[in-house]
C-alpha cells in the first residue's frame, strides 16, 4: 500500500479544522448518547482531529485506524497530549479492511468521514461487510460523501485554500486530472517570495450517496 502522505501529511490539519467543526454537531447528535462502555471505531482517522472531535462527542471508548506512518505519528502525539484521549483511545496500524478482522464485537458505531475515496469498490465492500458483522443491532455508521448534485465539470475542477500561520502562508491546490486521480499541490510562501512547493498524485474516487448504494446494494 503506497502512503500517500508520506510527503504531504505535515499539510493536512491546515486545511482540516473547519471541516471537523462543521461536523462537530452531527457527532454529537449521532454518538453522544454512549457511554464508556460503549466502542466506537474511527476508520481513517488521519493526524487525529476527528479522533478529538469525535472524543469531545462522546464519552465511548475509540479505536483510531490509520496506515499512513506520518498521518499515525501525529494521531499518536495528539493522543499522547491528552489524559483522556490516553484512557480511551487504540490507534491501530493496518489499512482497511484487515485492520477490522480482528476487532472484537460489538462495535457501537463507526465514522467514515473524508477518506472512502481511497478505497477502491472492492475495499468498500468488504469493510462494510466486516463492519455489518462487528456491529451491534443499535449500531449507526456516520459517512462523509460527495454531494449527489455535484456534475462532471465540478468534478474535474481546480480549486484552493489557504492559511497563513506566522510569517508563511500556506496554498493548498486540488486539481482532478481525469475520474480517479487527483494532484493535490502545497506552496509555501513568504510575502512574494516561494519558499517550497510540494506536490502529489493519487487515486481519489469521488464517491457519491448513489455510488454507495449501489456498490452496497449487495
Amino acid at each position: 500500500m503506497t502512503d500517500q502522505y508520506s510527503d504531504m501529511g505535515e499539510f493536512h490539519d491546515l486545511f482540516m479544522v473547519d471541516r471537523w467543526r462543521e461536523l462537530g454537531d452531527t457527532l454529537r447528535d449521532t454518538f453522544g448518547h454512549l457511554t464508556a462502555a460503549h466502542r466506537v471505531l474511527d476508520l481513517g482517522a488521519g493526524t487525529g482531529l476527528g479522533t478529538r472531535a469525535l472524543a469531545a462527542a462522546t464519552a465511548a471508548r475509540i479505536t483510531a485506524i490509520e496506515p499512513s506512518l506520518v498521518q499515525r505519528a501525529q494521531l499518536t502525539t495528539r493522543v499522547l497530549d491528552d489524559d483522556d484521549l490516553v484512557r480511551r483511545v487504540t490507534v491501530l496500524a493496518q489499512p482497511l479492511p484487515q485492520a477490522l478482522h480482528n476487532l472484537p464485537a460489538p462495535l457501537d458505531g463507526f465514522v467514515a468521514a473524508h477518506m472512502l475515496g481511497h478505497l477502491d469498490a472492492a475495499e468498500r465492500r468488504q469493510t462494510f461487510a466486516t463492519l455489518r458483522q462487528l456491529l451491534a443491532p443499535t449500531g449507526i455508521g456516520l459517512i462523509t460523501v460527495q454531494s449527489d448534485d455535484i456534475d462532471e465539470h465540478d468534478v474535474t475542477d481546480t480549486h484552493s485554500e489557504e492559511v497563513t500561520i506566522g510569517d508563511l502562508t500556506y496554498t493548498a491546490t486540488y486539481s482532478m486530472l481525469d475520474d480517479n486521480v487527483h494532484l493535490n499541490e502545497y506552496t509555501v510562501r513568504r510575502g512574494g517570495r516561494t519558499l517550497r512547493t510540494v506536490s502529489r498524485r493519487g487515486e481519489w474516487v469521488p464517491l457519491t450517496t448513489d455510488t454507495l448504494r449501489h456498490e452496497l446494494a449487495s
